[in-house]
């Protein structure tokens, strides 16, 4: 018995077109590099997030360590990583929203033909970006309030961990911006 698929023309296996638009619509493996100012945020952001990331890890780690070796803990270390991984948040949806790799449900957007498609995307980065605006406003407000606040194991300003919100929704507004400049130009790269 021959498996369709296999020296046999019985068509794709029904696994195989259910997978199609899963596959379809993964991210590039490597993106060609950015130039110019976009670029270098691009990279400031990236860089950014690993090194917030990698200082969670290592204040989670010295937690563990001092808890359980030295029976003695870090009484700064959760409010540390919860609010680095706040940054983390706000800095990895800009850089998603930029490679399109948020969640999404886009079972009617497929069936579109690709002129509506490019139509409704365009309409959707622009939902994005009015929402960002506001967002933007709210959230700078916001931040500015928290300033004479303190957190209490470490003393931070409070603005300053909420800052998070301003400052990855103005790069989320600019990477929307720029998909949709692209969407409308029909380039790779904005």
């Amino acid at each position: 018995m021959q498996v369709p698929g296999r020296g046999m023309s019985l068509g794709r296996a029904p696994l195989q077109k259910a997978m199609e638009p899963i596959a379809s619509h993964s991210p590039e493996p490597d993106p060609p590099p950015r130039r110019g100012v976009l670029g270098a945020m691009d990279r400031i952001v990236e860089d950014a997030v690993v090194l917030l990331y990698m200082t969670m890890i290592t204040v989670g780690f010295a937690q563990v360590i001092m808890r359980y070796v030295f029976q003695r803990s870090l009484t700064w270390s959760e409010e540390v990583s919860r609010y680095l991984f706040v940054w983390i948040t706000f800095l990895g949806a800009a850089l998603a929203l930029e490679r399109g790799i948020h969640i999404s449900v886009d079972v009617l957007f497929r069936a579109l033909p690709p002129p509506l498609r490019r139509g409704l995307e365009v309409a959707i980065h622009l939902g994005i970006a009015a929402f960002l605006v506001v967002f933007i406003v709210k959230a700078w407000s916001i931040a500015q309030l928290a300033m004479t606040e303190r957190a209490p194991a470490t003393g931070v300003p409070m603005g300053r961990i909420q800052l998070a919100m301003p400052i990855g929704g103005t790069i989320m507004l600019i990477n929307s911006l720029r998909v949709m400049l692209r969407l409308v130009l029909g380039r790779k790269e904005a």
